[in-house]
Formats: structure tokens, sequence, C-alpha cells
């Protein structure tokens, strides 16, 4: 059996295992029902929930802010990256404050992010953003900085152009910091902007979640952190399959 299939299996055996001791300390009351409620509840809420459309309206407004702040991150990411490898004053600026950039506290900007957006998705799309943009900038940096000068300097005597260096050398050496850069990023950017959602929206995933706890609605509220996680999950197998496709294939990136 492959190797990732057996991994896949025993993560998913521990989080079962979990889950039935969690069930069980419920149904023993070594967790008192008003302080968490039972898996059982939480997915039948859920399920609820979902049949009966409660929360599209938000879970749709939490994945599209998402997607546009990963999207923004990786490209602001990348940007910065570039330059910082490219410039060695703009890298000897902006290397201290990327590298660091985790010890701010980018909530304490929300003010000034609705001043500018208004009270709409908006600031917390760029909430997820900033707290996205520093793992691609980092990692693309490190990739860069691995690929070997001798590699560019064979395509210039060989007088590759700049477009056909990019994507059939540059692109498929620095990948694997890519990815590992968009992984990052995509896991900041749902933790940004469901965060944000609890103190900057009036809707989305976060919102909902807030809403339930500020109502005393512990089914509720469980049951969208249930909600929440499962989709986090997903997402981070779905980055991982994406991963060894894409490095499997690297070789050919670019080919015509």
């Amino acid at each position: 059996m492959p190797r990732f299939p057996s991994i896949l299996m025993m993560r998913l055996g521990l989080a079962v295992f979990l889950v039935m001791l969690l069930q069980l300390a419920c149904e023993l009351r070594w967790i008192q029902p008003q302080v968490m409620v039972s898996p059982l509840i939480m997915i039948s809420t859920l399920w609820q929930l979902l049949s009966y459309g409660k929360i599209t309206v938000d879970l749709m407004a939490t994945g599209v802010s998402i997607v546009e702040a990963l999207l923004l991150a990786v490209i602001l990411g990348m940007a910065v990256g570039g330059l910082m490898h490219r410039h060695p004053r703009v890298r000897a600026v902006l290397q201290p404050v990327v590298s660091s950039w985790y010890a701010v506290p980018v909530f304490a900007f929300y003010p000034i992010l609705i001043a500018l957006f208004g009270l709409n998705q908006r600031p917390v799309v760029a909430i997820g953003m900033l707290f996205a943009f520093a793992a691609m900038a980092v990692n693309t940096v490190d990739g860069l900085d691995k690929l070997p000068a001798a590699f560019i300097k064979s395509a210039r005597l060989m007088h590759v152009s700049r477009t056909r260096t990019l994507f059939n050398l540059v692109l498929p050496a620095v990948l694997p910091s890519l990815m590992t850069g968009f992984k990052l990023s995509a896991t900041y950017a749902v933790i940004g902007v469901i965060a944000a959602e609890f103190i900057l929206s009036t809707h989305g995933l976060g919102h909902a979640i807030a809403y339930a706890y500020n109502d005393f609605d512990l089914r509720t509220m469980y049951a969208l952190m249930l909600l929440v996680l499962v989709l986090s999950g997903g997402v981070q197998l779905m980055l991982l399959w994406m991963e060894r496709h894409v490095l499997r294939h690297r070789a050919t990136l670019g080919a015509r």
C-alpha cells in the first residue's frame, strides 16, 4: 500500500478515536452540556442547518472572502519575494519586517480598514490577505535563493528567452517552495477571514458563530465550529493532493 494512504488512514483513525472519546465524555457527563454538546448533536444540528439552507449565505460569503484573500496574498507575496531576491536594498529593508510579520497585531488595523473600505466584506478580505501574504513572500525568497546562479547564466549563454527561462527553468526549480508557501497562505487566509468575521462582518461563518455564542445557542455554535474544522481539513487534503500532483509533473512544466 502506498505511504500516503496509510498515513491518511492513521490520521482518520486518530480523529475518529478522539470524536468517540469526546462523545463518551459528554454521555457520562464528564463534560457538562452547558459547556459543550456531544459530537452527535453537533452533526445533527449541522445537518439541519445545511438542509434548511440557514447558513448558505454565510458559507458562500466566507468561501468567497477566503479565495479573494488567498489570491491577493499569493500575488502580493510573490511580488514582494521577487523584489527582495532581486534587489538587496529592498531585501535589507523588508526582510526583518516580513520575517517577524506574525508578531504584528494585524487586527489593530481594522478601524483603518473600515474607514477605507466601509462596513462590508472588503476589510475581512484585507485582514485575511495581511495574515497570509508573509508566508508566500518568505517561501518565494527561499525558493529563489536556492536556485543555482549557474542555471540562469547557462540559459543566457544559450540565448534562451526570459519567458522560457522563467517557465522552463525558474518556476519548476522553485515550485516546492512556492507550494509550501501556498499551503501556509491558504491556512492563514482561512484563519484571518473567519477571525475577522467575528468583529468586522455582518455575515459569514465567523459572524454566525459569534452570533450563536452571544445568543447562548451552543448547538448552533458547535455545529458551525465543526463545519469550519471539516472545511479546513478538506482544504488541507486538497492542497496535499495538489502538491503531490504538481510536483510529480514539474519536470514537464512549461514544455511544449
